[in-house]
């Protein structure tokens, strides 16, 4: 069989220095649904998210909890995960970078740039931001002192380090940046490109004065030295899928990254520091980084002391998950900064979700409560042009009950089937509608343009046993049964006219021979009579 195109896409591992808030809800949520999307494309998807639990905030949170760090990041990352789990997060694999196997994968690559000459000892002294975990230039700081990231004052330092040779790789993601245009919005480029271009310096990359973190790897042996935050979180987007480990067959499978999905505070780290960690291990760079903006409350930023912090779970459990989840996506343009309300909440539910698609769904209804199937595949055939032979498979034909409405419904709107219509309805749908001919599926594959047909196909698929084959209609654009660009990576039931064309497709011949026993299986007998 032809191998399937992959997709790795990723959120920043999130800080456990606190709970989950609305901003780590909103990246997780956009992430779910391209891998959603991805899946149903046909692309061998993995999504992947965790926590970040490494550094000097996390330490000092711990102390002022009384509990060690582990212990601590033990707690908030569990309430992480346990909210993406509430929330169905479609992710592949959860990662912290406590695990063993990320500690082992940092480690490599220290030594890797360690060997190569892209790390040398010396001494740094400067401003650093404890909240952002980031050292600050001079020429960045607000009234001298201020992360101009968070507002926070910085720490100014002296000790010890390891360098990074960033300058070194300079004119390189220069040019990537330029050449490959990696960043999402487009617009944001522009403020990395200027960045760049004001001249990288050397970046430190080991701490001294703290000890939750990495230690660098045996062969140095500098034991006092911990590994910087950032470079140990963003190496979990290899070490997650087995580098450093002695299988990295899933590195190979899945790397490069195709996007990395962050916040806009956080795009420097990402389309700077992570592409020369790359080049100086000699890997791929990532295909997209896609930067997201900020939401803020009523107008007002976020903040603890202000008391306006939104916690997603309270929004989802008073809301709906579902209703949550769009209004997120719904809200604001990618890239630009958001407001949140429950005033402007409250109004896409009632007018969007309520209004629009309720009448929409409504008056389906109501359309398929007036005519039997028959009718109904006449009036899509004198709606759209098709002729009725193509058409009639279209409709179950259970005389109004649960005919097009729902499944249709399913598709336009994405609502689970499964929350409109149960699976014992369809089934008895589909017994009520055998002794009429069984009729389904004759030429589901050759109507798969249009949206009931795909929609139906989708419930077919649900309903039929595991002998059952379906395809994604992406294999089958070549036109020769009517299929479109519209359906690209909509499952399709094929019916008795697809046949000859699976078979020419690159399949192993048990699969083949399944395919064609159930499709025969269905067809046969069916008897429909012409529309009145």
């Amino acid at each position: 069989m032809a191998e399937c195109k992959k997709y790795y896409l990723t959120t920043p591992i999130y800080y456990v220095n606190d709970v989950p808030h609305i901003g780590h809800a909103y990246t997780t949520i956009i992430a779910d649904t391209i891998a959603r999307y991805a899946r149903l494309k046909g692309l061998d998807t993995f999504f992947l998210t965790g926590t970040d639990e490494h550094g000097q905030k996390i330490e000092e949170a711990a102390r002022k909890r009384g509990k060690s760090p582990k212990e601590y990041a033990d707690e908030i990352s569990s309430k992480f995960k346990g909210l993406w789990d509430e929330f169905k997060i479609s992710y592949d694999k959860y990662i912290r970078t406590t695990d063993k196997y990320h500690i082992k994968g940092v480690q490599k690559a220290f030594l890797e740039m360690y060997k190569k000459g892209d790390i040398y000892k010396d001494y740094y002294e400067g401003h650093y931001c404890v909240s952002c975990e980031s050292f600050v230039a001079p020429s960045q700081l607000v009234n001298g002192e201020l992360c101009p990231d968070c507002g926070k004052p910085t720490r100014i330092i002296k000790e010890e380090s390891y360098f990074f040779k960033l300058s070194k790789y300079q004119d390189q993601i220069l040019k990537w940046l330029k050449e490959k245009k990696p960043i999402l919005p487009e617009a944001k480029a522009n403020e990395v490109i200027r960045f760049v271009e004001e001249g990288l310096k050397d970046l430190s990359i080991t701490r001294t004065s703290f000890e939750w973190g990495i230690k660098l790897p045996e062969e140095i042996n500098d034991s006092k030295h911990v590994v910087y935050v950032w470079l140990d979180a963003l190496f979990n987007y290899l070490t997650a899928l087995g580098y450093g480990s002695e299988d990295e067959s899933n590195v190979k499978r899945y790397w490069p990254a195709d996007l990395h999905i962050v916040g806009k505070d956080i795009l420097k780290f990402h389309a700077v520091y992570w592409p020369a960690f790359l080049m100086s291990i000699g890997y791929e760079l990532p295909k997209k980084i896609a930067a997201h903006g900020w939401w803020t409350r009523d107008g007002e930023k976020m903040s603890k002391s202000k008391g306006n912090v939104i916690n997603p779970k309270e929004v989802a459990d008073a809301y709906g998950i579902e209703n949550f989840r769009y209004f997120m996506l719904r809200e604001v343009p990618f890239g630009a900064d958001g407001d949140f309300s429950e005033k402007a909440l409250i109004e896409r539910i009632n007018n969007e979700l309520g209004n629009d698609l309720g009448n929409l769904l409504n008056r389906i209804i109501g359309m398929a409560g007036a005519l039997d199937g028959s009718r109904m595949a006449y009036q899509i055939n004198q709606t759209v042009g098709y002729g009725a032979w193509q058409t009639r498979a279209m409709v179950l034909g259970d005389h109004g009950e649960h005919m097009i409405p729902m499944p249709e419904i399913s598709a336009v709107c994405g609502v689970p089937l499964e929350q409109i219509i149960s699976k014992d309805d369809m089934i008895g749908i589909i017994e009520r509608t055998k002794a009429g001919g069984a009729q389904i599926v004759k030429h589901l594959g050759t109507s798969a343009y249009y949206a009931p047909g795909r929609a139906i196909a989708v419930m077919v698929e649900a309903i039929l046993d595991d002998s059952h084959i379906v395809v994604p209609s992406s294999v089958l654009l070549d036109g020769e049964y009517g299929y479109s660009d519209a359906c690209v990576g909509v499952p399709v039931v094929l019916g008795a006219n697809g046949v000859e064309r699976i078979i020419e497709l690159d399949l192993d011949d048990e699969t083949k021979n399944k395919f064609k026993i159930s499709v025969d299986s269905i067809v046969e007998g069916i008897s429909i009579s012409s529309p009145p």
